[in-house]
This record gives C-alpha cells, sequence and structure tokens, in this order.
C-alpha cells in the first residue's frame, strides 16, 4: 500500500523493483530500490478511484495473515505439534 493505493510486483530488476497498480486498467507504476524500503520513482495520477477505508483494512488484515502463514509454514523451528502447546 503507497499513498492509498495497492500495487503488485511488475518487474524485478538489478536495483530496483516495478510495482504496477493494483487495479486493471490503470497503467501507473512505482519504482523502489531493489529491498523495497525507499521509492525511486514516485507514481503518477491514478485512472481508477482508491479503494474505501473499509476495504483497505480488510485487504491489510488479509495480507497480513498470509504474510504470517507463509513465514510460519517456511519456518524450522515451528512443527504442526508446537501449535497444540501454543493455546
Amino acid at each position: 500500500m503507497y499513498t492509498g493505493y495497492q500495487y503488485t510486483i511488475k518487474r524485478e530488476y538489478k536495483n530496483t523493483n516495478e510495482w504496477r497498480c493494483r487495479r486493471r486498467p490503470c497503467t501507473i507504476s512505482l519504482s523502489l530500490c531493489r529491498n523495497n524500503i525507499s521509492v525511486i520513482r514516485e507514481p503518477g495520477d491514478h485512472t481508477c478511484t482508491p479503494p474505501s477505508p473499509k476495504k483497505r483494512f480488510v485487504e491489510e488484515a488479509i495480507s497480513r495473515m498470509k504474510k504470517r502463514a507463509n513465514e510460519e509454514t517456511n519456518s524450522p523451528n515451528i512443527l504442526p505439534g508446537n501449535y497444540k502447546n501454543s493455546c
């Protein structure tokens, strides 16, 4: 999420990553440094409307859940039996 809009990865270059607006047919893109921390090129004016605050909240929550699920399934320290003991 950046300036109220969501982006998806378009291309990965040697030193930068190119992201495009998640809403089609909007063609706006933004460039970030390779580790996606700083903006190299700001996006232009979007042709789409930004998502509502409620929709953004839901999409951000889903994104956090997906990220956590991916991190937990890729971690060698977490075994299925460990979930029984965590409750």
